[in-house]
């Protein structure tokens, strides 16, 4: 047995053992955000069979395992939860209107479908008929701003305005836009040297600002729980909104450099901003614990 056989049966080992264990616990699944995640699941299973074949069968793209698991997996489990988060933080019910309503619940069903679609067009190699889909994704997100974030911070932002974690989901969100429109020009003009500034939004973008946003808004829930509601001290909120900037300013610095071809300045940059706010976290957290 070579060493990816060794590697591959530690990962579908992981992801079974996982799946298994959110599956026996899940009783309930008509929660927009039970369905999110269980289809997040779903295709984290699928990833992973996609991820064997990928590196075992002549021809079949590692793309494909690749997008299985960002879009059906990170993008329906970062849907999911945000489905639940958004309107709880700002005490606003999901979805203020009968349209709204409709909207909402159908979403998830054509972010499935989207997914399929894309995972389609890479084993078909179409990247036109990907760049469709880039789009149809596009408005999926596009509408999810809209009636999740949108409709729920508008009645609150006078008296609380948009706190530094909802800050970065949005911002997350509006990299993803961006990393989307990318993908729908790389497929449509086949300029595939766009590839690398697709990841960059899409990774860096998307991904980072969205699990840093998590990480704000978690972390300190969870100390308080461990602290079994004994008094604490909360962030600093000023402190975070001026690490936000920081954050985001880096990104743009980044992705400059980068399209000058200057990658390694922007680097260490933005690896120097997001290591000051991990720091700086970290430090706020050990304090809160020990409060």
């Amino acid at each position: 047995m070579g060493n990816f056989e060794i590697a591959y049966f530690f990962v579908a080992s992981s992801v079974l053992i996982f799946a298994l264990h959110i599956l026996a616990v899940v009783k309930d699944i008509s929660s927009l955000t039970v369905k999110y995640i269980l289809s997040a699941v779903v295709f984290l299973i699928i990833s992973s069979v996609f991820l064997f074949l990928s590196l075992r069968i002549e021809g079949f793209s590692i793309q494909i395992a690749i997008h299985t698991f960002t879009v059906g997996v990170m993008i329906n489990a970062i849907l999911g939860v945000q489905t639940a988060w958004i309107p709880m933080i700002y005490m606003q019910p999901l979805g203020k209107t009968k349209a709204g309503k409709f909207i909402i619940n159908n979403l998830f069903y054509i972010h499935q479908f989207v997914v399929l679609g894309i995972i389609f067009s890479f084993f078909i190699r179409d990247y036109k008929f990907l760049a469709g889909f880039a789009l149809f994704e596009f408005a999926v997100i596009f509408l999810f701003l809209k009636f999740i974030f949108y409709d729920s911070i508008k009645p609150q932002i006078k008296l609380h305005g948009i706190p530094y974690t909802v800050k970065y989901f949005i911002t997350g969100h509006v990299f993803l836009l961006i990393g989307l429109v990318v993908a729908h020009i790389i497929g449509v003009a086949g300029l595939f040297t766009l590839i690398p500034y697709h990841i960059d939004f899409m990774v860096y973008g998307f991904g980072l600002f969205t699990i840093i946003g998590g990480m704000l808004h978690l972390t300190p829930r969870i100390i308080f729980s461990m602290k079994q509601n004994k008094k604490g001290v909360p962030l600093s909120r000023n402190k975070f909104e001026n690490l936000y900037k920081l954050i985001i300013t880096s990104y743009i610095i980044f992705i400059g450099f980068d399209l000058y071809g200057i990658t390694l300045y922007a680097a260490i940059i933005f690896i120097l901003s997001v290591l000051t706010l991990f720091v700086l976290s970290l430090v706020d957290f050990i304090k809160l614990y020990r409060a």
